[in-house]
């Protein structure tokens, strides 16, 4: 057999091994996402990303997963769905809609959400907060925003900011693109914002910024979370707002191991 050959063959054995690669890569975060659809009754996209229609004026901008990461993106969803019944996940959640790349007017976002149309978007970097980070991560901090705007008539802002310090205010009154531009996007706790009853800087930003690192670390970390409580004052009594909020809505919150 020529060489000329040899080589046409070995090309020909390459293209067929890559495309069968691929082809399983496809199969695979396909069957995970109809798994995750089939016990969570949450619908995962990683293509055709839509964003509510009054979000055009933020110029909207997204990169599609690459198929050979989205069947892990999708088990690591499920570390984060796990963690709520599958019944309260229906009610509250339609879709997550997955990205490689997300950006709101230029600035880059690691996720966002809509509480009307039940839709939460995310890095899939940041999907599988096991409690095992240092940073806190993003699906409990996004799915924490659809239930307190849902239920926002329920929740006491008042008696929450009573355990900031006095003469604290938050940078802004609303999350945007201008708090991603602030700088102030520390997700690591110290003693000193502990005592004043915030688990990351990130936290000082909005009200709802606040919330959101409380919930997360309270659903994926409780046992860290229950630790500062009980050395901190105010973290502790945001603790116990915060978990009287969610039960209220039908959630209760994971209790930390003994």
């Amino acid at each position: 057999m020529s060489r000329g050959i040899l080589i046409r063959i070995h090309l020909l054995l390459s293209f067929l091994l890559v495309h069968a690669s691929l082809s399983f890569a496809q199969s695979s975060w396909k069957e995970e996402t109809i798994q995750v659809a089939n016990e969570f009754g949450v619908t995962v996209v990683f293509d055709d990303v839509e964003f509510p229609d009054y979000w055009e004026s933020w110029s909207p901008e997204w990169q599609a997963v690459p198929e050979d990461k989205r069947a892990v993106a999708v088990r690591k969803l499920k570390i984060d769905l796990a963690k709520y019944d599958p019944r309260y996940l229906r009610t509250h959640l339609e879709k997550v809609f997955l990205v490689d790349d997300l950006a709101f007017k230029k600035a880059k976002y690691g996720g966002t959400n809509d509480h009307l149309q039940k839709w939460l978007y995310l890095h899939h970097a940041w999907t599988g907060d096991d409690g095992s980070h240092a940073k806190a991560m993003g699906f409990h901090h996004e799915f924490s925003s659809i239930i307190y705007k849902t239920y926002k008539k329920d929740f006491d802002e008042d008696a929450w900011q009573k355990n900031n310090p006095e003469d604290f205010n938050y940078a802004f009154k609303e999350s945007s693109d201008e708090n991603l531009r602030s700088g102030r996007l520390g997700l690591l706790g110290s003693k000193e914002l502990y005592q004043e009853g915030f688990v990351c800087e990130y936290g000082q930003l909005t009200l709802e910024d606040d919330i959101n690192t409380f919930s997360q670390h309270l659903i994926a970390k409780p046992e860290l979370l229950n630790a500062q409580a009980n050395e901190y004052p105010r973290i502790k009594k945001k603790v116990k707002l915060l978990s009287d909020f969610f039960r209220s809505t039908g959630y209760a919150p994971p209790k930390p191991k003994k």
